[in-house]
């Protein structure tokens, strides 16, 4: 009996871009610079004492913890209030004394110098203290204090449903809304009412939240934790990116969902910008400007993509831009079921050409 040899199939793609495909193997969406939340705590005292404040946000971060965890947050509060106020005394020392070194004359450079690097070790010192009461890890927790906080954010933050969830508990706060503006313009979310609506990339009877993209969950989070920092004093939010070397690929800024016909060929997509444009493309990349009777393309124009120059030279990544371009072109085809079409060349005189994007 012959045993055929293992097999292996190997899809490379960029870490910085998000794909979904559907049970059978069809690319539904492809969305581009998909990032990860990452949380910071800059200031600890202010963030330990809302932790017990009856606000909204205080109530959430209080329902995830344990009565001995909160007791040891206040506990860390206490220690950490006199640690960070020593901090700024030896900062400001450090300060004035690097200014006294500055142009001093020859007679007391040394004696100044030598304060200076007192000072600086002083400073350190302090610092060094501070950090090591974050740097502990109570019995009642799974991390020490500086890791296990940032983690428990990205959890708060992480359900798709958490401010569906939480909406009427806390007003959105303006610093968020510019992350509320990319979900409804990348496609992901649409105004209902007071919240939004999520508009899930897969089909199905289930939850909304649980039929949402990686791409989606990750703008999703995105928007959560702007949110989580807005409401949260110390807390500093950043959505980072996977690092692509530019001279790989240029920066997009939209999302792609697909489009295909009974046989599960594609025939077009939709580009979704973060600034709220929305793009009809063919299956051959054409801008679509009308359509037919049976909502097929048209008439469509070509489009240039922004050069970005020689590849080698770039110094830094540049958006990557779109303009449709004349002439315009036409399809034909074969009958109602045909949902592909052939190009054929459009007359001057019927063309037109959309905005730039």
């Amino acid at each position: 009996m012959e045993i055929p040899a293992p097999a292996f199939v190997t899809s490379f793609t960029l870490v910085n871009e998000a794909r979904s495909y559907d049970a059978t193997g069809r690319l539904l969406e492809v969305g581009y610079g998909v990032s990860t939340p990452e949380f910071r705590i800059e200031d600890w005292p202010k963030f330990l004492e809302a932790l017990p404040a009856d606000t909204p946000a205080g109530r959430i971060v209080r329902a995830k913890r344990t009565p001995a965890q909160l007791e040891s947050a206040e506990k860390l509060r206490q220690a950490l209030g006199p640690a960070e106020a020593h901090l700024a005394r030896m900062e400001t020392q450090k300060t004035a004394a690097e200014t006294a070194s500055k142009g001093a004359e020859a007679d007391k450079k040394e004696s100044l110098e030598a304060a200076l690097k007192t000072a600086r070790e002083a400073r350190d010192k302090a610092a060094r203290e501070r950090d090591a009461l974050l740097d502990q890890q109570p019995a009642e927790l799974p991390a020490p204090w500086k890791r296990h906080v940032p983690e428990l954010l990205r959890g708060l933050a992480g359900p798709a449903t958490f401010y569906l969830d939480h909406a009427t508990d806390f007003p959105l706060p303006a610093a968020a809304d510019g992350a509320r503006k990319r979900l409804l313009a990348l496609g992901i979310a649409r105004e209902s009412g007071t919240v939004f609506e999520m508009l899930p990339l897969f089909p199905g009877d289930t939850a909304p939240a649980t039929r949402l993209s990686r791409y989606q969950s990750a703008e999703l989070a995105r928007f959560h934790g702007e949110l989580v920092a807005a409401v949260l004093p110390g807390v500093k939010f950043e959505s980072r990116q996977p690092l692509v070397d530019f001279r790989l690929t240029t920066p997009k800024n939209w999302r792609d969902v697909y489009q295909h016909d009974d046989a599960g060929e594609v025939i077009g997509w939709t580009r979704y910008g973060d600034t709220g444009t929305r793009t009809e493309f063919t299956a051959d990349g054409l801008v679509v400007l009308t359509r037919d009777h049976v909502d097929r393309p048209d008439t469509a124009v070509p489009v240039t993509y922004g050069d970005a120059g020689d590849a080698a030279k770039r110094k830094r990544a540049t958006p990557l831009t779109f303009t449709p371009h004349p002439p315009a072109l036409r399809y034909e085809y074969r009958d109602d079921a045909d949902r592909r079409g052939r190009v054929l060349p459009l007359s001057p005189k019927e063309s037109g050409v959309p905005g730039e994007q």
